[in-house]
């Protein structure tokens, strides 16, 4: 572990899954090999998590860590979705919006742990979540961007 994030050599790989899954997205967004390669994606996702030791994954911390990542991933695509102030990019856009509902989703399975241990960090977490949230109001971009890539940055470097 570096960071307070997993090494990747101890996640098993998924990459390829997701690649199959985007295109099938992109190509076929109703089919039923699209339904597979979601659930097949889900699948090696759980397995990867499983890899990580339990004490890690329970681990504030360790979380904490994590959401940091999941936002800098999250603010990079966001950054990558939009050119000439509108989103040209739809895939990056719902690649960004999924990094903020996970790690969303992260903080409230932690949020009473967090509390407790670090109020001060629990409230600054949330408080740049509950900022972040309403920048990706659906799971299609609107019209034009809630946010500057540089103001949605400076969220997540505040964290």
């Amino acid at each position: 572990m570096r960071w307070g994030v997993p090494t990747p050599e101890r996640i098993p790989p998924f990459k390829q899954q997701l690649t199959t899954l985007l295109d099938l997205v992109q190509s076929a967004p109703t089919s039923p090999q699209t339904d597979a390669a979601f659930k097949n994606a889900q699948q090696q996702i759980d397995r990867a998590l499983q890899a990580i030791p339990e004490q890690e994954r329970l681990d504030s911390s360790f979380v904490v860590a994590v959401i940091r990542q999941l936002l800098e991933a999250a603010g990079s695509e966001y950054a990558a979705a939009i050119t000439d102030g509108r989103f040209a990019e739809t895939v990056e856009y719902q690649d960004s919006r999924g990094f903020v509902r996970y790690a969303d989703q992260l903080h409230q399975e932690m949020a009473t742990t967090l509390q407790a241990r670090d109020p001060e960090l629990n409230a600054k977490v949330r408080t740049t979540l509950d900022a972040l949230l309403p920048v990706w109001p659906s799971p299609m971009p609107p019209g034009r961007p809630i946010k500057a890539p540089d103001q949605v940055q400076a969220l997540i470097q505040a964290l």
